[in-house]
């Protein structure tokens, strides 16, 4: 075949690249693939912003996703990939823009099992450039050539596509939580895994026999796949020994590994990450998994899955219409205007799971917290349900997907013949996932530096005790399921409901709960002392004020408050805004997210300092509710706990008269300098 004609620039690109060799694609095999890959997702995705020829960040995206799955296909074909070689292969009749479009269909087309080809179409995979791109095209594939395919295909994670499209979809795009694209770290997938492993044994003990695995435990589905990371991680455990399980989970795979998507990227993707794991093609269907029109596979499906593994998207609310088979649609269609995803996600995974199927979900914790519709939800899901366990997951767990929402992974299984007298439910609490997550401007970077809790607390529930896991038994009748909640040790009162510390304060003994309200709306020209929360001080334990006008008033500005009350803020307990309202704030208003409480018999400055005690916070947790401002109710703050005996009151009400006291001085001598320099810069401007 003769090169193609080119112009100067585009010649000038492509003499200054040599052919790629087999040896020196093969070559690299550290496993440092990831920042490598994503630099080159950087790289891709300014390339098609100064291009400006794609008709939205989506498109570009799209493209990129397309460029880089054709790609790490190369690796499994031993191909050269996307590189000069393309161009080297152009005739007179194909441009460079032609060529890449050409290569980039026939490698995503080839990950299309024969079965599964109907549910795409060839026009799902072809990229976006115009033929007449050439330049681009050129650019494109100069980029390539300094990235092999086998650099990207890392055998030290079992998911670098998740991990990284994961980083590129938060970081490089405004729109992804409009597309519910949070993936789920490789970490959590595999905990999930595990985790149903080691609470389910004759799963376990049926591991390196896929036929015997799937006809005992049936099919295994994500009706939120994203890029199959649980399917693949599954099918990896349940083919683990040798080549022969792979070539027998070849053959029932198509029908018993089953993912569902309504985006097409992500079922690209999917088709990417078994066919680059070595592993057979999943049955995978582009569908909303919960509303509209679904596949004849997915109702196929009803009371017959064995497992369901997924993290659904949150956020999306449907109307009763839209789901017509949901019962709690049906129940409260009268009363909302629409229900969250979440709990139409939950109530859906009871139909497909067959008695003593198990479903392993990522939940917000409004579902294990939440009154109302969750409460309902959760009585929907114990009577036909168990829950085995519940692991309660740090806020930074999706932060480098976008959001720092507070999740919880929830096991249950549907209810079958003999399971009434299970009554036990494992609870633990997770803090340290193994990875922080850096901000830096618009990118997102994970950092890995320990081993963090999953293992040791995988651990300790394949012990039959442990003191990691908290069991509690009919948790089923209990008004909440979170973690934090069941699994506190600092819980002050006991099984019997007596206390377990009778010779501690309650906060009942020392003070009272002020509710005095006001209106500074009703005086609008008028100007009043608001404290909000973010006027407490939480170092110093002490709260200041700002001068409003009244018709400036804030909602929530009601509550009235007096010198020495100690404010308590009932919102985020765990960042511990306690302070108490000194001198000269006579008749200041508060906002509602504090709790005032009113000391007797004991000073302020000391009734503040035993609220922001570990002791007092982990109380305060244990009782929250909500997931964007997670709070806790103003009565709880009289039945806490304070770590100090009766008897031991009075040498720390002298401390805190003395700490007060200075807290005075200080603010009248921060006064007295205020005033010294106010004079000096007056007899400055008269001289």
């Amino acid at each position: 075949m003769s090169p193609l004609r080119t112009n100067t620039t585009e010649s000038a690109l492509i003499a200054g690249q040599s052919q790629p060799s087999r040896s020196r694609v093969a070559a690299v095999t550290d496993g440092t693939s990831d920042d490598q890959l994503f630099r080159l997702l950087a790289e891709l995705r300014s390339m098609f912003h100064k291009h400006g020829g794609h008709g939205s960040s989506n498109d570009a995206l799209d493209d990129v996703c397309k460029l880089i799955t054709a790609h790490l296909m190369a690796a499994v074909r031993n191909d050269y990939g996307i590189s000069s070689h393309i161009l080297g292969e152009t005739t007179a009749s194909e441009s460079p823009a032609k060529a890449l479009k050409r290569y980039v269909l026939s490698a995503l087309m080839n990950t299309v099992p024969p079965k599964t080809a109907g549910e795409f179409d060839p026009n799902d995979f072809a990229l976006r450039l115009r033929d007449s791109d050439d330049a681009l095209a050129v650019r494109v594939i100069r980029t390539f050539d300094d990235a092999p395919a086998i650099l990207f295909t890392s055998h030290a994670r079992s998911d670098l596509l998740n991990e990284t499209f994961g980083r590129f979809l938060a970081g490089s795009y405004v729109d992804q939580k409009e597309l519910g694209q949070y993936l789920t770290p490789p970490e959590i997938v595999n905990y999930m895994v595990d985790l149903y492993l080691s609470e389910v044994p004759e799963a376990q003990a049926l591991l390196g026999e896929p036929r015997e695995f799937f006809d005992r435990i049936g099919p295994i589905l994500d009706p939120s796949c994203g890029t199959s990371s649980f399917l693949v991680a599954m099918a990896r455990r349940v083919a683990r020994h040798g080549s022969s399980p792979y070539q027998e989970l070849t053959t029932i795979a198509s029908q018993m590994l089953v993912g569902v998507d309504k985006s097409d990227r992500m079922l690209r993707l999917s088709l990417a990450n078994f066919a680059i794991a070595g592993l057979p093609q999943a049955s995978l269907h582009r569908a909303n998994a919960i509303a509209g029109a679904s596949p004849r596979a997915l109702h196929a499906l009803d009371r017959r899955v064995g497992v369901i593994l997924t993290n659904p998207p949150y956020g999306a609310d449907f109307t009763p219409d839209e789901v017509p088979e949901s019962q709690l649609a049906q129940r409260f269609g009268a009363a909302t205007r629409s229900l969250p995803s979440e709990v139409l996600f939950m109530e859906r995974y009871v139909r497909w799971l067959r008695p003593g199927g198990h479903a392993l979900v990522v939940v917000p914790d409004s579902i294990l917290t939440n009154s109302g519709l969750f409460g309902s939800l959760r009585a929907f899901l114990g009577s036909r349900t168990h829950l085995d366990s519940v692991t309660s997951l740090p806020v930074e767990t999706f932060a480098g997907a976008g959001t720092m929402t507070k999740t919880s992974v929830i096991h249950l299984h549907r209810l079958s013949k003999g399971d009434h007298d299970r009554h036990e439910t494992r609870f633990a609490v997770c803090s340290d996932v193994g990875y922080s997550i850096s901000v830096r401007g618009a990118i997102r970077r994970k950092l890995e530096t320990h081993t963090g809790q999953l293992n040791e607390l995988l651990q300790g529930f394949r012990q039959s005790r442990s003191p990691l896991i908290q069991v509690v038994g009919h948790v089923e009748r209990a008004k909440r399921w979170d973690a934090t909640y069941h699994h506190a040790a600092s819980d002050p009162k006991g099984a019997d409901g007596h206390s377990l510390w009778p010779d501690m304060l309650r906060v009942s003994e020392v003070a009272s709960l002020v509710r005095d309200t006001a209106n500074p709306r009703l005086r609008p020209q008028g100007e009043f002392l608001y404290i909000e929360i973010s006027d407490v001080d939480g170092a110093r334990g002490v709260a200041s004020a700002k001068r409003v006008m009244g018709s400036a008033a804030p909602s929530r500005a009601r509550r009235l408050v007096a010198p020495g009350d100690v404010l308590v803020s009932t919102v985020r307990p765990e960042r511990r805004t306690i302070g108490v309202v000194p001198p000269g704030l006579a008749g200041a208003i508060c906002t509602t997210g504090f709790g005032v409480l009113r000391p007797v018999g004991i000073d302020p400055m000391v009734l503040a300092r035993l609220l922001r005690s570990e002791f007092v916070t982990q109380q305060l947790v244990r009782h929250r509710s909500g997931i964007a401002y997670p709070a806790v109710g103003e009565n709880l703050l009289l039945d806490l706990v304070l770590p100090i005996s009766r008897s031991g009151t009075q040498e720390l009400n002298q401390l805190g008269e003395r700490l007060l006291a200075a807290e005075v001085a200080a603010v009248g001598l921060r006064s007295s300098l205020d005033s010294e320099v106010d004079e000096l810069v007056r007899s400055l401007e008269q001289k």
